[in-house]
């Protein structure tokens, strides 16, 4: 059985315009393999008052300062998520009318022991950007 010593994305950090550190993102885009997946990520799974984001095994603590409130998915930088992998995503977030894309290939970086752990995601420092008028 695979099992999984971190998420496979990780929001390091946030610069705002101006170079001013961002804390708390929108995460307003989210696809895999060309596909939405925002949605199911989102929508994740309650048990009573805890909250799992989808898109993540059995394992509940593969994610980090993850929040849905009033249907948006916010992000507490740091935060973590997801345990799909071998995927290319595309991952876009927003603050205070900035917002900032990343586009890439997703997966582990290592590979251990019989089952196997896999570790090592992918980590994001993000720019944001003023919309061009």
């Amino acid at each position: 059985m695979v099992s999984y010593a971190e998420p496979v994305l990780t929001i390091r950090h946030v610069t705002g315009p101006g170079g001013v550190p961002v804390g708390t993102v929108e995460v307003t885009r989210l696809r895999r393999d060309g596909r939405p997946a925002l949605t199911e990520v989102a929508k994740g799974l309650r048990f009573g008052r805890e909250w799992i984001p989808g898109l993540v095994t059995n394992d509940a603590d593969l994610h980090s300062n993850l929040q849905v409130s009033g249907g948006r998915l916010l992000c507490e930088v740091p935060c973590a998520f997801g345990s799909f992998a071998d995927t290319d995503a595309e991952l876009r977030v927003a603050a205070s009318g900035a917002h900032g894309t990343w586009r890439g290939p997703v997966g582990y970086g290592t590979s251990r022991g019989c089952g196997p752990t896999l570790d090592d995601g992918v980590d994001l420092e993000l720019v944001l950007s003023e919309p061009r008028r």
